[in-house]
């Protein structure tokens, strides 16, 4: 690995989720003609992280190959190939369900608790004092939080918190997912809050997701006000980080929130 590292041609990767992905980590590797995935991260720490990580999912054999690590940096396989798209949506989503089942079977560690209330509502708190919300949206927000809290099941486990096409290689027929850092502790099912708003937006393929999930792991648990929990939860985080990143596109988001408080955000 040191001879690549040290006589490799290192750039950021292209991709449709922007070069190098939202954290810069993912780099392209070329080498006398072969390519590979260079995995830069920001410490030894979050690395071994990643390691453990790939080494629970390694049987299941939808990540690219492991092929060395050194300190911070992780060396895959390269997937000829290409993204997944918008448009795969209906097609893959049994596929990419069995990949979120299998996923979310990692059990969470005491460590990674965490509060989901607290969480939650220093977004929200802020995004109100950026004057995003008003403060008369902001309570309603909090009653109904408590509300699909309430009424549901919510737990925090490991799961995804970014479904997104881009994530997903297809490569000779089959799905992979390349995006390990997205697998961290969320609310249980929080992944559908961007997939079914995103990307599976039809009925059928919501529930070609859901199928491809039960094949695996069931979600009897998933009722209207949990789905509700998960959406708010989303929208709030989303327009947070959003607003992290100078990016003020969260119109839309604000346009689902009232839809959700109407009851017609499906």
């Amino acid at each position: 690995m040191e001879h690549l590292l040290k006589n490799g041609e290192i750039t950021l990767h292209k991709s449709d989720s922007g070069n190098g992905g939202l954290t810069k980590e993912v780099h392209l590797l070329k080498h006398k003609e072969k390519k590979y995935i260079l995995r830069i991260c920001p410490n030894k720490k979050t690395a071994e992280n990643y390691l453990n990580l790939y080494h629970k999912l390694k049987k299941y054999k939808f990540f690219p190959e492991l092929l060395d690590s050194k300190g911070k940096y992780l060396l895959f396989e390269y997937l000829e190939g290409r993204d997944l798209e918008i448009e795969d949506a209906s097609k893959y989503a049994f596929e990419i369900g069995k990949i979120v089942a299998l996923i979310t079977k990692i059990k969470i560690s005491k460590n990674q608790l965490f509060n989901l209330d607290k969480k939650f509502f220093r977004k929200l708190t802020f995004i109100t004092n950026k004057k995003i919300l008003s403060k008369k949206l902001k309570e309603e927000l909090t009653k109904r939080y408590k509300e699909y809290k309430r009424l549901s099941k919510i737990k925090v486990k490991i799961d995804l918190n970014d479904l997104s096409p881009s994530n997903f290689r297809l490569t000779k027929g089959k799905v992979y997912f390349v995006d390990i850092e997205a697998i961290k502790p969320e609310p249980r099912l929080y992944c559908i809050g961007k997939g079914f708003l995103k990307w599976f937006k039809k009925l059928r393929q919501r529930k070609k997701f859901l199928a491809g999930f039960n094949s695996i792991k069931g979600s009897k648990f998933l009722n209207k006000d949990e789905l509700k929990f998960i959406y708010l939860y989303f929208l709030i985080n989303n327009i947070y980080h959003k607003y992290e990143r100078k990016d003020k596109s969260y119109t839309k988001q604000l346009k689902q929130i009232n839809r959700l408080l109407e009851n017609k955000l499906k």
